[in-house]
């Protein structure tokens, strides 16, 4: 009876260890999967729409910036602004990418290829999308802006 007992004590240990660890587990790591679902949707919208023919698709570069410990990156507003509205070789995103998606590739930049520099949200390219269209209205009408030199 004793061997039996012995026997079964080992397995109800790995068990009770289980039960107790696998709740804090899937607490733990659901945060980090839905961050990885981003970054996957994110890397998606990256491949399709040719961002690694310039950026390279493991960040390295080439006729555009390398990605790798870009310090830009570091500013969610710059890496919005320049998805938006594109410069140099690269094209404007802004009216062929929503807020959705451009806030995921974003994201999939700023945490990919040894970045860690947080996810950039939908709300805040919304915002930076109204700044840049507001900025597009001004100088598409220079007229209402005061006359006189801004600059002294």
């Amino acid at each position: 009876m004793k061997d039996e007992i012995m026997r079964r004590k080992p397995w109800s240990r790995r068990v009770w260890v289980l039960a107790v660890s696998i709740p804090g587990t899937f607490c733990c790591v659901a945060p980090a999967l839905a961050q990885s679902k981003e970054e996957d949707g994110g890397e998606k919208i990256f491949m399709q729409n040719n961002c690694f023919v310039c950026h390279g698709q493991q960040g390295f570069g080439g006729i555009g910036p390398a990605f790798r410990n870009d310090p830009f990156l570091l500013l969610p507003d710059y890496v919005a602004c320049q998805i938006l509205l594109g410069r140099g070789v690269m094209p404007p995103f802004g009216n062929k990418l929503d807020d959705n998606q451009i806030a995921a590739v974003a994201s999939y930049v700023r945490n990919s290829w040894g970045n860690h520099f947080g996810v950039v949200r939908p709300e805040e390219v919304a915002r930076v999308r109204q700044m840049v269209d507001a900025f597009k209205r001004q100088v598409a009408n220079p007229s209402s802006q005061a006359t006189g030199n801004a600059r002294q």
